[in-house]
């Protein structure tokens, strides 16, 4: 079932529906995700106990007005192979950049005692599927990474956009937080944080990361960078509670929800928690230079030269100087003129490097 809320009432439709007595006709783990059209993907299992047992990852979007399900795989106990260690899970379908779709889903591959492997299919604007490609584990091994949330209320895989919209899949390898992204164009592992024992959830609002982990010493921290740097920032711990999801909104304010259990404090089932802070983060992001300047005269050793220095619009964070040189001279003094100009300074010195004056 899906639906839409227009801010007055809800509208639903039937994305696809079987019954059977028994109830061995089921749809579990849907996904949902919607282009930059409108247009709105899903993803889902479906599974038929009845015997011989089929077990599909399946997709739908309402591109003509209604859905028209389709079966991207489909395990078939018919084939002989058994139906126990053969489940397929977890259908998760995100957007990507120019109309192309992701669809990640995990398959256990004729053996037991694992979560499964990752695979991965793509859809062009066209609507094509690329070939169904294994990214993670090896057929009949056991695959000890688990691209799951752990922790949190929902379950499902770990798999999310980034601020410039590529997918991301979570997972912990050797004790480092790493994920299968899309930005290259097509799944590439990167390590995203050192020292992580688990991963919980992940949020973004414009311009801000924010992740939920539990390190490598046991404890669950709330980290953040501004999208595009290399550097996390560790923000503040969160208690250890079943259940945990976070987000934040525009003005970088992070918040969390956990369910919490009575039982300690002589009760039974659970509350609800929701904590909340605003936080600052740093754009470490160097800008763009187009020009670098200095005047066409002559110079000799002690004088002070200024260069001019045209950037990238700064949107009112003044940049800072970290270090640069103009002709192997150390620059020094920058100061804002504008939010696209700034002069920076050098002295010449004793033994340098002739430069003719309008060779700049």
């Amino acid at each position: 079932m899906y639906g839409e809320f227009d801010g007055t009432s809800w509208t639903t439709q039937v994305v696809e529906q079987a019954s059977h007595p028994s109830g061995w006709r089921n749809f579990d783990n849907p996904s949902l995700a919607i282009d930059s059209s409108g247009v709105v993907h899903i993803g889902y299992d479906f599974r038929l106990s009845e015997n011989p047992r089929k077990y599909d990852i399946k997709y739908a979007n309402d591109s003509s007005g209604s859905f028209a399900p389709e079966i991207r795989y489909r395990f078939d106990a018919a084939s002989g192979l058994s139906s126990g260690i053969n489940e397929v899970d977890f259908s998760t379908i995100l957007t990507g950049p120019a109309g192309t779709m992701h669809l990640f889903y995990l398959k256990e591959d004729n053996i037991n005692s694992s979560r499964g492997n990752l695979y991965y299919q793509s859809r062009d604007a066209s609507g094509n599927w690329s070939s169904e490609q294994l990214i993670d584990g090896t057929y009949q091994v056991v695959n000890p990474n688990n691209f799951v949330k752990t922790g949190t209320a929902s379950n499902g895989m770990a798999a999310y956009n980034d601020p410039n919209g590529h997918a991301l899949v979570f997972f912990v390898e050797g004790g480092d937080l790493k994920a299968y992204s899309t930005a290259s164009g097509t799944p590439t592992k990167v390590t995203i944080l050192t020292g992580v024992a688990a991963f919980h959830d992940y949020a973004v609002n414009g311009t801000t990361e924010i992740l939920h982990v539990t390190t490598s010493a046991g404890s669950p921290h709330i980290y953040s960078r501004f999208s595009g740097s290399s550097s996390w920032n560790q923000e503040f711990v969160v208690t250890s509670h079943t259940g945990t999801e976070i987000a934040i909104n525009s003005t970088n304010r992070v918040m969390v929800v956990q369910s919490e259990s009575l039982g300690s404090n002589g009760g039974s089932g659970n509350d609800l928690l929701f904590v909340t802070d605003t936080i600052t983060v740093p754009d470490n992001t160097p800008p763009v230079l187009s020009s670098v300047t200095i005047p066409n005269s002559s110079m000799k050793v002690g004088d002070v030269v200024t260069v001019t220095i045209t950037v990238t619009d700064d949107g009112g964070d003044v940049y800072s100087l970290t270090s640069g040189t103009v002709g192997g001279f150390t620059l020094g003094n920058l100061s804002r003129v504008n939010s696209t100009t700034y002069t920076a300074q050098f002295t010449v010195p004793e033994g340098g490097t002739d430069v003719a004056a309008g060779s700049n």
